[in-house]
């Protein structure tokens, strides 16, 4: 006969054992799970600190980028002006040394009537006794003046006081001032 009670004694302690197995089981899921959250949630506080951090430390360098951004344009600024004088200042004294060099090359036999000078142009009207002198006068200018180049020249032969002469128009470009 068979022994019923061991037999049920026996699933009895696999049921328990299978039982106490599950019960680990699930707690062991149930500890991994709060290991995983946990660690979750201090890695989202330590990068939540880190953010915050570097908001502070951005909420720090803004003015500093602000003041560096305005001391730049200031300089800026100050850079262009100061080209703007030296433009002023070289301007006058380029068209002095123009007026010293028409003083030098114009020969004796030339009268000068309008002399014009602009930025881009140098503008001479005026009479010469002969055409050589005209021509040697254009050419001293023109190799003296940095940048020029002859752009117009007019020259048509005329009595003045019965005295035959040639009246002259000479437009010169200038380079950069």
């Amino acid at each position: 006969m068979l022994d019923l009670t061991r037999e049920f004694k026996r699933e009895e302690s696999k049921l328990k054992l299978q039982s106490l197995l599950q019960t680990i089981l699930i707690l062991v899921f149930i500890v991994n799970a709060l290991v995983t959250y946990y660690i979750l949630w201090l890695r989202g506080n330590i990068m939540r600190a880190e953010i915050e951090g570097i908001d502070n430390q951005l909420t720090l360098l803004l003015p500093i980028e602000e003041r560096i951004n305005k001391k730049t344009a200031e300089l800026n600024s100050l850079i262009a002006k100061r080209r703007e004088i030296e433009n002023k200042i070289e301007t006058p004294k380029m068209n002095l040394d123009l007026i010293r060099n028409v003083s030098i090359y114009a020969p004796s036999d030339f009268w000068l009537s309008n002399l014009s000078i602009s930025s881009t142009d140098i503008i001479f009207d005026g009479y010469g006794l002969s055409i050589r002198g005209i021509k040697n006068f254009i050419q001293s200018i023109v190799d003296n003046t940095q940048g020029s180049s002859l752009s117009r020249t007019s020259i048509q032969k005329v009595k003045l006081g019965g005295t035959e002469c040639y009246n002259f128009h000479i437009e010169i470009s200038r380079g950069k001032l």
